[in-house]
């Protein structure tokens, strides 16, 4: 082994070289300030969404497009064109590598993409260098060289310098295949890891479902509810609306030009704060007592349901254990005749029959006087309760299953970055 003389991946086999970008091949930016749509009808377009979320893009992949014609002379995309995120929304976004595995004839990029086209194969092999651009070691660098202003931003001139790590063609090869069969056999593991998280999710929904509408006791007598979503339910069991077992209030943004208002000890969710359990904990921001003792807020009692009302994340539901208050996406609904937590699970069973009747503009909207008049199925306190208590075990352990799958998608990932970085860097002595 030598030292590399590069920080961030130190010592190299021996006989391995050191090249800078820019002495393997040359880089072009696409066109700056262009959408899809201006790169003309049923073109191929590469966007960085593209490179960030795939290692390779062929002539399927990329969007097609609807719009004037322009000048494509300069945009035929060959195979070993490799396209970086040269500018993204966030720097986890930047910096990431795509490449081309076939010729794509005019084809686009705009300008958040830089291509690179290698000057020859005769010392290149593309898939080691797919495994090489896409991995922690060059990332690690472009992320170090971001001169963002508003978005993340990664400059021709900082590419064209980067050092890159070349081992003989012979060794290219033999990494590559290597890889192919390791990192294939990891994403395999991982495809199904996936789907196994997504059916006990699914599960999860029918078990409240089933709770919520139908009761824990199956012997029961049954009635119909006169409601075609919902069918059958318990003869015992009352329908009632929201409005008459909720008080519903909408949350607010306090003038961010008045900072007294902010960094305070009242917590105030907003959609971020919204994960994957029910109940929300400490958010992202707050408010200042302040903004109570003026009258510009009024608390949500604890044990409220917060329910997020307007944008993309639509329909996601969460409680909180003590007082607060929210944004104007947010609405709350605050428990008068009903169990909090037998409320939380019926909304949850609902969420997609809710999101489908909500008002749609340019984002969905679910607004209080459509909400206030959802059936609610309501059988007596007690057995509200029993229900809860069912679901609390049951939902539990159905997370503790997918919290564990989730921790072996991310120690899959890591061991699959390690083993790349390992490999192209020449740290793994290869059976």
């Amino acid at each position: 082994m030598k030292d590399s003389a590069i920080k961030w991946i130190g010592e190299i086999p021996e006989n391995w070289g050191v090249s800078k970008l820019k002495t393997i091949g040359n880089t072009k930016s696409g066109l700056a300030n262009k959408k899809p749509e201006d790169f003309g009808h049923g073109y191929p377009f590469i966007s960085y969404k593209n490179v960030y979320s795939n290692i390779i893009i062929n002539k399927n992949y990329p969007d097609l497009v609807e719009s004037t014609e322009i000048d494509r002379t300069n945009f035929n995309v060959l195979k070993g064109d490799t396209f970086f995120t040269g500018s993204s929304e966030t720097i986890k976004e930047l910096g990431f590598a795509s490449m081309c595995l076939e010729d794509i004839p005019n084809a686009t990029y705009n300008g958040f993409c830089i291509r690179f086209r290698p000057n020859s194969f005769e010392n290149y092999n593309l898939n080691f260098m797919k495994y090489n651009f896409r991995s922690e070691a060059t990332r690690g660098y472009l992320i170090q060289n971001d001169n963002s202003i508003t978005r993340a931003n990664l400059s021709q001139k900082v590419l064209k310098i980067m050092p890159v790590v070349i081992p003989s063609i012979k060794e290219q090869q033999k990494i590559a295949e290597y890889l192919d069969k390791k990192v294939t056999l990891i994403d395999n593991i991982i495809t199904k890891t996936t789907l196994s998280i997504k059916e006990y999710k699914k599960y999860k929904q029918s078990v409240i479902t089933e709770a919520v509408t139908k009761g824990l006791n199956p012997k029961a007598e049954m009635k119909d509810s006169g409601i075609k979503w919902i069918g059958e339910i318990p003869k015992e069991w009352n329908i009632k609306r929201i409005k008459h077992c909720c008080k519903l209030k909408n949350g607010t943004t306090p003038s961010t030009s008045q900072i007294k208002y902010f960094n305070g000890d009242v917590n105030w969710f907003t959609p971020s704060d919204f994960k994957s359990s029910f109940l929300l904990k400490q958010p992202i921001k707050t408010l200042s007592e302040l903004a109570i003792t003026n009258g510009i807020i009024s608390l949500y009692p604890e044990k409220s349901i917060l329910l997020i009302c307007i944008g993309g994340t639509v329909g996601k539901i969460g409680y909180i254990d003590k007082k607060g208050y929210s944004n104007q996406q947010i609405t709350a609904l605050i428990p008068r005749d009903i169990y909090y937590k037998y409320l939380l699970y019926y909304l949850v069973s609902k969420t997609e029959y809710i999101k489908d009747n909500a008002l749609y503009t340019t984002l969905p909207i679910i607004n209080i006087s459509y909400l206030k008049d959802i059936p609610i199925l309501a059988p007596s306190k007690t057995e509200q309760k029993q229900i809860v208590d069912y679901l609390d075990q049951k939902c539990s352990t159905i997370d503790n299953l997918i919290t564990q799958k989730q921790q072996l998608l991310r120690e899959l990932e890591a061991y699959k970055k390690s083993l790349i970085y390992e490999c192209v860097t020449g740290k793994r002595e290869l059976s």
